[in-house]
């Protein structure tokens, strides 16, 4: 008997699924209609046992696989009607239907889920009524009002393909290098917009990074989450008269979203850090190169949720060390810390899995010497919706380094939906300023200007409200000396606004040049 006919036999649990989800809505109601007068209890108010005992057992379940969250990390709606109705497959009170899951009969035999339940019924409603009773009624984030930014000079780039770009790279040599997925191609394009080369790839490229030679393309297999390993690492030769060469260097990836490369131990061939997101399953492992194209994987996770890593000497031993940011339950930054080519984890931080971490790269912000760590959170996986603009832990946040690995945290800005960062410093003063874009209506894309001791002083930027900017990179497009800025937009939302979704048909917001001022 295979592991899907194996669930398909399980009890059907349908009744009690239903008597539950009409429970929790008519106690939402309950609960909207107690509490609507404020958003938050008063302290001195006595607590009914039910909710006391709530909170203890989903302190017990939750930590086994994740930092619990808190009520007040999401609204009362959300809790009612999204997120404990989610728990209740991770919990097996209702049975995860393997069959409709892209890669569901490998995500059975890895049995991630309980094959029993893990709580009663009567727990699983106390677990219910802590949330509901705790959490607000509504949720409000308090956003800093941004001055306009006068760093850079906003231009259009005319770009014939459609917004649905996944990728946006810039090569020294003078050309852009764009993903898309309205075709599997890698549009090569001059600075003026026009397509000179269309070299054909296996699936959406959502990472790349170019050296002497060419290319190395990180293509995902899906942009819709799925655990079929059909993601890709391929290398395209620079285009040349006649065509080039494409090879494909590693197959069957689970979803992979971003490749470091550099020489781990120091064998002088540079070894690959790949992050393969996946869905329920995933991986985050070193790809040991080993020449001639040939990798050996060495695993550092084998979960979901890894999104990017970041390359540095974090601990002052001299050897390259790797941090990696995790999404999907495990919410946390890891560093693997290198010996002799060997990695031992530790922990920078770890949140709830509201938190959504999206991003992180390495910097040293505060210029002592010691790479920091820069991470953003709240960008939502799917490609088909915004952000949630109501988390007010949303933003970004550094991990500010003492030398020897230990990290402290530094709130720098709430941005609902920080999405990419980079770090450089773009106004020529010395010390790394920072730039990012993000699923946010309001602040799509914001640049924090490094300050020193005084902090970080955050701007916007007008014209590129309206773009659903989904990549970035960094280049002197224009030759006069300084860095540049180039967003590319996946203009694709459910729940974006009509004022969003109309800027979305002037064309403004699909590639846009964001020219430094500093010269």
């Amino acid at each position: 008997m295979s592991e899907l006919d194996e669930q398909a036999d399980q009890p059907s649990t349908s009744q009690d699924r239903w008597q539950l989800v009409v429970w929790i809505i008519a106690l939402a109601v309950l609960a909207f209609f107690a509490f609507s007068g404020t958003d938050q209890r008063e302290p001195d108010v006595e607590l009914p046992v039910n909710t006391v005992r709530g909170e203890q057992i989903a302190q017990s379940v939750c930590v086994t696989c994740h930092v619990p969250p808190d009520p007040s990390e999401a609204d009362r709606y959300e809790w009612a009607m999204e997120l404990l109705e989610e728990k209740r497959t991770w919990l097996s009170i209702e049975f995860f239907d393997f069959r409709r899951h892209p890669g569901g009969e490998a995500v059975a035999k890895a049995q991630i889920f309980p094959r029993t339940r893990a709580v009663s019924d009567s727990d699983w409603r106390a677990v219910c009524e802590h949330y509901l009773a705790h959490s607000q009624v509504r949720m409000h984030a308090e956003r800093e009002e941004l001055s306009e930014t006068k760093q850079f000079e906003p231009t259009v780039l005319p770009y014939p393909a459609p917004a649905r770009i996944t990728l946006v790279r810039f090569d020294p040599a003078g050309v852009l290098y764009l993903g898309n997925t309205s075709s599997n191609v890698l549009h090569v394009v001059s600075p003026t917009g026009r397509i000179l080369a269309t070299p054909p790839i296996a699936s959406p490229p959502v990472d790349l990074t170019v050296d002497a030679e060419g290319m190395f393309i990180t293509c995902i297999g899906s942009m819709a989450e799925t655990d079929i390993p059909d993601g890709e690492l391929v290398f395209i030769e620079k285009p040349k008269a006649g065509g080039s060469r494409v090879s494909s260097l590693l197959k069957n990836l689970m979803r992979p979203v971003h490749t470091s490369m550099a020489d781990l131990n120091s064998d002088g061939r540079q070894d690959l850090v790949i992050s393969e997101r996946g869905a329920l399953l995933g991986r985050f492992a070193v790809y040991q190169n080993k020449g001639s194209n040939q990798f050996e994987p060495l695993p550092l996770l084998k979960h979901a949720g890894a999104v990017q890593s970041a390359v540095a000497d974090f601990n002052g031993d001299g050897a390259a060390d790797i941090a990696i940011a995790v999404s999907h339950a495990k919410e946390a930054i890891y560093v693997f810390d290198n010996v002799d080519g060997d990695f031992s984890k530790r922990t920078v931080v770890e949140k709830s899995p509201l938190w959504d971490f999206s991003c992180l790269v390495a910097a040293d912000l505060n210029g002592d010497g010691h790479p920091d760590l820069i991470a953003g959170n709240g960008a939502a996986e799917d490609p088909t919706q915004f952000a949630r603009q109501n988390r007010a832990y949303h933003g970004i946040r550094a991990y500010l380094n003492d030398g020897s690995g230990k990290f402290a945290e530094k709130h720098l800005l709430s941005l609902a939906g920080a999405r990419k960062i980079v770090a450089h410093d773009f106004d020529r003063d010395g010390d790394a300023d920072i730039a990012a874009i993000a699923d946010d209506e309001i602040h799509p894309f914001v640049y924090l200007r490094n300050k020193g001791e005084q902090g970080f002083q955050a701007g916007a930027l007008h014209q590129s409200v309206g773009g659903r900017w989904f990549d970035l990179d960094l280049g002197d497009l224009d030759g006069d000396g300084d860095t540049d800025i180039i967003l590319g937009a996946y203009n694709v939302a459910q729940n974006a606004s009509a004022r969003i979704k109309g800027r979305w048909e002037s064309g403004e917001t699909k590639l846009l040049v964001l020219k430094n001022t500093s010269r």
